[in-house]
């Protein structure tokens, strides 16, 4: 499509359907725009909205960066740009990609010669451009001082600069810039906060069941988001744009005592369970302690039956250790924290005998995050049961839940004389592969292409020692 073509079309064209936000974001040209939100409102799709429309205007100055905070949301809001243009026909005059300095900018360019750059959250990008700067979830850049003097100066010229973001806790530039905003707005921002109830008032509701065949009501709907948060201090932060103290206590003593109950055990013998246990393992070297638990469902509950500290720091002991546990008949799944010196040992596992057991998780955030929340979602509903271990109850209530520099979920604890909370680690993991489901990869001794298991002198043979299952 040629320029005027695009010109003409750009003239024509009409706004969707929108929500009361939506449309008064779309037709708001002041230079500098603050919005705090809900997720998943279509707040970002409707910023990919906003600057194709602007870039196909006759007569219009400037280029766009929308800087993201990952690769991952670089491509969706990419996504949405190419979404708008073809919904109106459009078509945009050129789409790619390029790679500087191991950063990747993915681009879309019109016939009316403007284009939109999607970038990473690198604020060094920025630096001599000139245009509109959009900072999409701006909470989540590491480096929201540097970014936020790069981008003034891109719009020294012209151009809007529109910053958006849910919040991530109240030590963020973000938090600062829209409590001056509420509190006399001495940097003139235009500045909008809609949070997932205003959202529904405007009817977000009609559109996700319309789009999901689904009947949700008001209530019902907002039922369902509390429900997936870990708490109400996540729903009001994630959704009621209300942000939160960063760190704290994950699971408190009161919640972690009354956990305790005589139905579970620190020693049972795994051999004599009738039923199914998983095994979680916390893999240490010298400074802590390698550790297992094991986790068996009784009814809707989940009842702790193992907790065992391996003293011996040889890599031979805990083998046997593992192998132990892993030969009993109830033991369905053990998951090993794979992370840096965990990796040879998982990888050693899973080719001794009982090896189709053995699956390795790497502690990534994501990851961590999500073993961390199913424990404390458990023992707050009381469906954790666990024995009145005093090293495992110090463990639990050790993990703190904070944010990284980038706005990240982190859970962690300081570490202490008894450990780093690796019976915490080990719990959540064994919890994990009790509920881990056969879709999700669990090992089975036919999977094992090309491995032998058992039998053979010296058929084990490994960088740190010789395991020979069957010497004589």
């Amino acid at each position: 499509m040629n320029k005027a073509a695009v010109i003409k079309t750009a003239k024509r064209m009409k706004d969707p359907r929108s929500m009361q936000f939506q449309a008064e974001f779309l037709d708001d040209e002041s230079d500098e725009i603050l919005v705090e939100k809900s997720r998943q409102i279509g707040y970002s799709e409707y910023t990919a909205l906003k600057f194709v429309r602007y870039s196909i205007k006759e007569g219009a100055k400037y280029d766009t960066y929308i800087l993201s905070c990952d690769e991952d949301n670089a491509k969706q809001t990419l996504a949405d740009c190419k979404k708008w243009a073809d919904i109106y026909a459009i078509g945009a005059y050129e789409l790619g990609k390029e790679i500087i300095e191991d950063d990747t900018i993915f681009q879309i360019r019109f016939a009316t010669g403007r284009t939109i750059h999607v970038l990473s959250s690198n604020p060094n990008r920025l630096a001599g451009k000139r245009g509109n700067v959009v900072l999409d979830e701006f909470a989540l850049h590491k480096d929201q001082q540097k970014l936020l003097k790069v981008s003034s100066a891109c719009t020294q010229w012209g151009g809007q600069r529109v910053i958006i973001s849910t919040h991530r806790g109240k030590k963020t530039i973000f938090y600062s810039l829209c409590q001056g905003a509420a509190n006399g707005n001495p940097m003139g921002w235009s500045h909008y906060k809609i949070t997932l109830e205003d959202a529904i008032d405007q009817g977000l509701l009609e559109r996700i069941n319309a789009k999901t065949g689904r009947n949700w009501t008001r209530e019902s709907f907002i039922a369902s988001k509390r429900k997936k948060c870990f708490c109400e201090a996540d729903y009001l932060e994630e959704y009621m744009c209300i942000a939160q103290d960063q760190a704290g206590q994950l699971i408190s003593w009161e919640t972690v005592n009354n956990s305790v109950s005589k139905l579970a055990s620190a020693d049972a013998r795994l051999e004599d369970i009738d039923g199914t246990v998983g095994l979680g393992v916390d893999v240490a070297r010298k400074t802590d302690k390698h550790c297992y638990i094991g986790m068996q469902q009784v009814q809707d509950r989940y009842v702790c039956r193992l907790v065992y500290y391996h003293d011996d720091h040889s890599w031979v002991s805990r083998d046997r250790q593992l192998d132990r546990y892993t030969a009993c008949d109830c033991v369905r799944l053990a998951k090993l924290d794979q992370t840096g010196i965990g990796d040879k040992y998982v990888e050693d596992a899973k080719l001794r005998r009982n090896g189709h057991k053995i699956r390795g998780v790497v502690f990534t955030p994501a990851v961590k995050e999500a073993l961390a929340t199913n424990v404390a979602r458990l023992m707050e509903s009381g469906k954790l049961l666990i024995p009145d271990h005093d090293l495992l109850k110090e463990h639990i209530c050790a993990i703190e839940r904070g944010y990284t520099d980038t706005g990240k979920l982190s859970y962690g604890a300081d570490r202490t004389d008894s450990g780093h909370a690796d019976l915490f680690w080990a719990l959540a993991l064994a919890l994990d592969a009790l509920t881990a489901k056969a879709a999700e990869g669990t090992w089975t001794k036919e999977a094992l292409d090309g491995v032998s298991i058992g039998g053979g002198r010296g058929k084990y043979r490994h960088q740190r020692r010789i395991y020979t299952p069957t010497r004589r």
